[in-house]
């Protein structure tokens, strides 16, 4: 459980950093990933960077490493 925790916070982190960069990209389609990562992430994590590309998956990538 405590695995699935960490996850989902590292998804509302990562959520909030995309959300913040993204706003001069259109922050509207991370408000409504906001709501989804908590599933989505838990697969997704390795792929994001690469399918999102734009301002979320850049930053995001940036701050996982």
């Amino acid at each position: 459980m405590k695995t699935i925790a960490t996850i989902v916070l590292a998804a509302v982190i990562f959520c909030g950093f995309g959300m913040i960069n993204n706003v001069a990209d259109g922050g509207v389609i991370m408000v409504t990933e906001t709501f989804t990562p908590t599933v989505e992430i838990v697969t997704p994590t390795i792929e994001e960077p690469t399918s999102t590309g734009g301002g979320s998956g850049g930053s995001g990538g940036g701050i996982t490493l």
